[in-house]
């Protein structure tokens, strides 16, 4: 899962649109991948809604402070049991689709109305893409308004 095999606690990790920078944090990495799984493990199979096949996944948790206030997101890859890797994230009022993932592949765009959608009844960032790289994990997101926050390579 090399996806997710990046971020330490103590990273310093920051965006810039050139004007102003905002603040990454991690809040928590979580990898499940058990190979035997018993009928009363609901996080790794939902038996109770028919599931029957195992999905190996990881997330990372994290949030970015951009002005004052704190976004909190969500990273999630999965591998099916066909081998078939799907990705999706969540971030300040972002909501991807599943996408499917290309083995040879080093990074991937969230891009509102195209795989992801806005939120409603709740505060927005008004993020317009996120750009989820294997090595870095966010390396861009844009907003609405046409600013576009890139990590700061240190």
């Amino acid at each position: 899962m090399n996806w997710i095999n990046i971020y330490d606690e103590k990273e310093n990790i920051r965006f810039t649109d050139g004007f102003s920078i905002d603040s990454f944090a991690l809040i928590e990495k979580k990898v499940c991948n058990k190979k035997d799984i018993p009928i009363t493990d609901l996080k790794s199979c939902n038996w109770l809604e028919g599931q029957h096949e195992y999905i190996a996944n990881a997330s990372i948790d994290f949030k970015i402070k951009h002005g004052s206030k704190w976004w909190k997101g969500v990273f999630i890859i999965s591998k099916n049991m066909d081998s078939t890797f799907v990705a999706e994230i969540s971030f300040g009022g972002l909501y991807s689709n599943e996408v499917c993932l290309n083995r040879a592949a080093t990074s991937i765009s969230f891009k509102n109305e195209v795989n992801s959608e806005q939120g409603s009844n709740q505060p927005l960032l008004g993020i317009d893409e996120v750009i989820w790289d294997k090595g870095k994990g966010i390396v861009c997101y844009k907003l609405e308004d046409g600013r576009a926050f890139h990590l700061i390579n240190e």
